[in-house]
């Protein structure tokens, strides 16, 4: 029972996730482009540099898509006879579909190189996850 919760709730991590993405990619482009102006903003008056809108934009591509990385693999990962490519797989369909949707969203355009960027973040965060020590693999090694 207690396995069973843990698997539900990091399958509502990955969606919520996976919603929160999908989110970002409805906004339109003027308030998407408000946001990231606003962290352009914050990034130059905290460390006295100049931050370009397109840096802040790629860099929160590549964050949102590492996370979905490590939580994809959190849950998927976890399934029975589900292999690390399936699970690269999900991350970078998920990643096309997104840039797919955005060609919907007024002033959005699709990118294959978001959906490169947004894999390798996917990547990237797998790769972390599988080298980081986890309690059931300390609990084996004790």
């Amino acid at each position: 029972m207690k396995q069973t919760i843990k698997m539900v709730i990091r399958f509502l991590t990955l969606i919520l996730w996976m919603w929160l993405i999908f989110g970002f990619s409805s906004q339109d482009a003027s308030t998407s482009s408000v946001q990231s102006g606003g962290i352009v903003e914050f990034l130059s008056r905290i460390f006295h540099i100049e931050v370009t809108e397109n840096f802040v934009r790629k860099t929160a591509h590549f964050i949102l898509y590492f996370v979905l990385g490590i939580l994809a693999y959190n849950s998927l990962g976890r399934l029975k006879n589900v292999k690390f490519w399936v699970v690269l797989a999900f991350c970078v369909l998920y990643a096309a579909s997104d840039e797919l949707h955005q060609t919907f969203v007024s002033g959005r355009a699709g990118m294959i190189k978001d959906v490169l960027l947004d894999s390798c973040g996917s990547l990237l965060g797998m790769l972390l996850y599988l080298k980081l020590p986890r309690k059931e693999k300390i609990k084996n090694e004790v």
